[in-house]
């Protein structure tokens, strides 16, 4: 029988590590919080819109000629954009990855890095589904759907290819000529560097003195999650401010991308987000074309515009596919003198944020994890196929590097009949640490031992289940990245703690909680830090980019402790100022004074 682990927190706090409700919990399970779907109601928006987006039928075909008059003419219908509109011809390209800095004019003025591939409402379409040719808005939606099936279009088709080995075929149909006019790999541009990312030591002389030298393969596929709350927007162009309501989880990098692309002031850029059902990676992309569309759609009818997407269109965000390559050369004893990886990824019909995917992340991955291999090649590349436009999903590039480097392991350790935990203790640790890392073996020697690693069968030598079915042992370990690396573009994270004249506490540490608990986790360390009652502290969850502070962003798997943190510091302050002044109105000093529960100790 198991030994019962019970978690045990190094310092007893009031709330810290004890059992307590959410900040959510109640405005949630009792249907009070609020969506942005139940902001943009026609109630509170009278006059607003609804808006679908025509949606290319093949994965690669060009509009050759587009009669709008059926749609026009169906009642109700206020405004239709096409892609030979003189409006829609002059905006630039753009890509529709996330913004991810926050802290720098340069980031203003770039609204969103990668390579910019994207046209708003272009003339070709590159994959089943791609939005572009024409919107249409209309009093109903009922009424847009009825208009965008009246739509007459004649395609041009044209030749696609959809994976990897097709579209670095030399006959194959280059998609993206106006980025890269020799083939289809996405080119290499200053963010991202060039294909070999890292490449010391000698490899090939390591290789050749190694006494075992093992390679494999891995294919990363591209799956998709499904969030209760999709894709929904309101945009409303008005003389002197753009505003936009929506279940992004960024507002602030949304503000600045708008900003940016449309050439507005900040300040005529405002972004309102509260709870949001589920994130986790599937809408990291928030400027995805649709927000770009219904925004001038708001600008052309004057009016706002609502646009959702249904439950097949929000569930189709993927992420990226990889195809991986691995070899690593060893001593005996399982010490490893050279490691060569690489990674492919298949970036769909469109970017985005697939370079980082293959490039930037694992650059860090390798530094986390193989920092002291004297020996090291890592080559990352993407290509663009006329499939659906792949995402930045949780955890981008760790886990494709780590199941490549697991795989690698496995093969190793098959070789020199060794056990693949004490190869990861030989070799695995950060840049600069030196081998054997405590961490690393202490985190393996405990987790093996609580999974009864040492009682495993040898590999393939399991009982076979039902005829078909294997079970087995694995194990995984990953330093994975963020957070440290992120600080100083995306700017100071903000927090204000307001004390009322009773002792309770609005918090506003902004950020646009999407389910994980985040909210939960700045409220604790508040009640925690300032010493009073948890129930007293009232969190806003409904982020502003006008009335509020900057918010944290929910990306990188950071912000429950990023955001508990600064909250932590803030509340010292604000602490420190209160028991201050009471001190000052008792005759006592400062340090005689304390604060528990919201009770002033002498």
């Amino acid at each position: 029988m198991k030994e019962k682990r019970v978690f045990v927190p190094r310092v007893k706090r009031p709330y810290i590590g004890t059992y307590t409700p959410r900040t959510d919990a109640l405005l949630k399970a009792s249907g009070m919080g609020k969506y942005a779907q139940d902001l943009a109601l026609k109630r509170k928006y009278p006059d607003m819109i609804y808006m679908k987006i025509l949606k290319c039928p093949y994965p690669n075909a060009v509009i050759k000629s587009m009669d709008t008059s059926r749609a026009e003419a169906v009642p109700g219908v206020v405004g239709i954009l096409r892609y030979d509109d003189p409006e829609i011809r002059a905006l630039p390209l753009f890509n529709a990855c996330w913004t991810d800095a926050t802290n720098s004019v340069d980031a203003v003025r770039g609204w969103g890095y990668g390579c910019h591939d994207r046209r708003v409402l272009s003339d070709q379409g590159l994959w089943v589904g791609d939005e572009m040719g024409a919107a249409v808005a209309a009093e109903t939606i009922e009424a847009a759907e009825e208009a965008l099936k009246l739509i007459d279009v004649t395609w041009e088709q044209r030749p696609f290819v959809l994976t990897i080995e097709d579209a670095l075929r030399e006959d194959a149909p280059i998609l993206h000529p106006e980025v890269n006019d020799k083939n289809n790999y996405i080119p290499n541009y200053e963010m991202w560097g060039p294909d070999v990312i890292v490449d010391r030591g000698d490899t090939e002389a390591a290789f050749a003195a190694s006494d075992v030298v093992v390679s494999g393969e891995t294919h990363y596929h591209n799956p998709q999650q499904c969030a209760l709350d999709y894709w929904n927007c309101l945009l409303e162009w008005t003389d002197d401010q753009l505003i936009c309501i929506s279940d992004s989880y960024a507002v602030d990098q949304q503000r600045i991308f708008l900003s940016g692309f449309f050439g507005l002031p900040l300040t005529s850029v405002r972004c309102i987000s509260p709870f949001e059902g589920g994130q986790h990676g599937r809408a990291n992309a928030g400027e995805q074309p649709f927000f770009l569309i219904s925004a001038l759609m708001s600008k052309k009818t004057g009016r706002p515009v609502r646009y959702f997407e249904t439950r097949k269109e929000h569930f189709h965000d993927t992420r990226t596919e990889s195809l991986g390559k691995v070899r690593i050369g060893a001593r005996k004893d399982g010490t490893i003198e050279a490691i060569d990886m690489e990674l492919f990824g298949n970036a769909g019909a469109y970017s985005e944020i697939t370079i980082g995917e293959v490039k930037y992340v694992p650059e860090e991955w390798l530094e986390l994890m193989l920092g002291e291999v004297p020996n090291l090649r890592y080559a990352g590349r993407a290509v663009y196929t006329n499939i659906i436009p792949s995402g930045c999903m949780r955890s981008i590039g760790n886990i494709e590097m780590n199941f490549l480097f697991g795989l690698g392991i496995d093969l190793l350790a098959e070789k020199l009949n060794m056990d693949p935990v004490e190869i990861f203790k030989k070799n695995v640790t950060c840049e600069g640490v030196d081998i054997p890392n405590a961490c690393v073996t202490g985190i393996l020697d405990e987790g093996t031992k609580i999974i009864g690693w040492k009682d495993r069968h040898a590999p393939g030598a399991g009982p076979v289940y039902e005829g078909t079915k294997k079970r087995g042992l694995g194990f995984s370990l990953n330093n994975s990245w963020h957070t440290e690396y992120q600080e100083f573009r995306r700017g100071d994270t903000q927090v204000l703690i307001k004390l009322n004249p009773d002792g309770t506490v609005i918090l506003n540490a902004p950020t646009v909680e999407v389910g994980g608990g985040s909210s939960t986790c700045a409220a604790l360390a508040c009640a925690d830090t300032l010493g009073v009652p948890y129930d007293s502290i009232r969190w806003i969850y409904q982020q502003d980019t006008e009335t509020g502070l900057k918010d944290v962003v929910q990306s990188d798997s950071s912000v429950s402790f990023i955001l508990a943190e600064a909250t932590h510091e803030c509340a010292l302050k604000v602490k420190d100022e209160f028991l201050s002044r009471v001190a000052v109105k008792w005759g006592v000093t400062r340090e005689e004074l304390d604060l528990k529960e919201g009770i002033v100790f002498e």
